[in-house]
């Protein structure tokens, strides 16, 4: 568990065949590249191995004026069909100029597993807008 800490996103945001680990109370600061877009945090499943990962009571910052990108993104595994994700992410503070356009989301769940957020969180966004959902039946998204 991480807990009441501070968390700059580097150039790698991938988190890695995380085994249920919980970020709580976790303040993430997110730098757009040159162009605005925000590169999000990427749980990753990888060789088959799965990614567990929980955000509760997480603040996510974007420094700068993003034009693009989410907070937390992910890509379908084609090819490793044991690849899978499980997120949690409530009681959660998101920028408010993400989840109300395609372009800037708050997360993209592409990756087979189960993504859960809390819709309270989202306040007075579109659902739909704030989490894009992959297409292929094997990947869930859950709003609580």
């Amino acid at each position: 568990m991480i807990r009441n800490s501070t968390l700059r996103a580097g150039g790698e945001r991938r988190l890695f065949r995380l085994n249920d680990v919980v970020f709580d109370h976790v303040t993430w600061i997110l730098d757009p590249d040159a162009t605005g877009k925000v590169i999000g945090l990427r749980p990753t499943a990888q060789y088959g191995d799965p990614c567990t990962v929980t955000f509760t009571g997480n603040t996510f910052l974007v420094s700068g004026n993003p034009t693009a990108g989410e907070i937390i993104t992910s890509e379908y595994s084609k090819t490793v069909p044991g690849n899978h994700v499980t997120l949690r992410a409530t009681g959660c503070t998101y920028p408010d100029a993400f989840g109300r356009s395609a372009g800037m989301p708050i997360a993209r769940a592409l990756e087979r597993g189960d993504w859960t957020f809390a819709r309270h969180d989202l306040g007075d966004r579109d659902p739909a807008k704030a989490i894009l959902k992959g297409p292929q039946p094997d990947v869930v998204l859950h709003l609580i």
